[in-house]
C-alpha cells in the first residue's frame, strides 16, 4: 500500500549531536529535516546551545551526520 505525502512534506534525517561543554561532553540524537549552519543557536535541555560545526557520516550510518554544539 502506498500513502501519499503532501507536498511540501520534508524528509527527516537523523543526526547524532556532540553537545561540548568547559568540563563535560554529552551525546544524544535528533532528527531534523535540514543541519543547522554553524553560529545557530538551539535550545536543548542543558540550556542554550550554538552550532560549532557538522560532519557527514559515511554512506552506510544509520546517521546522516554529527552536530557539534557548544555549551554556552
Amino acid at each position: 500500500m502506498l500513502i501519499a505525502l503532501p507536498e511540501n512534506c520534508q524528509a527527516v534525517r537523523r543526526y547524532i549531536i556532540t553537545i561540548e561543554g568547559p568540563s563535560f561532553e554529552d551525546v544524544d540524537k535528533v532528527e531534523l529535516p535540514a543541519l543547522p549552519e554553524p553560529g545557530e543557536p538551539i535550545e536543548t535541555n542543558l540550556g542554550t546551545c550554538i552550532v560549532t560545526g557538522t560532519e557527514p557520516m559515511p554512506a552506510d550510518s544509520e546517521y546522516a551526520g554529527r552536530i557539534i554544539y557548544r555549551f554556552l
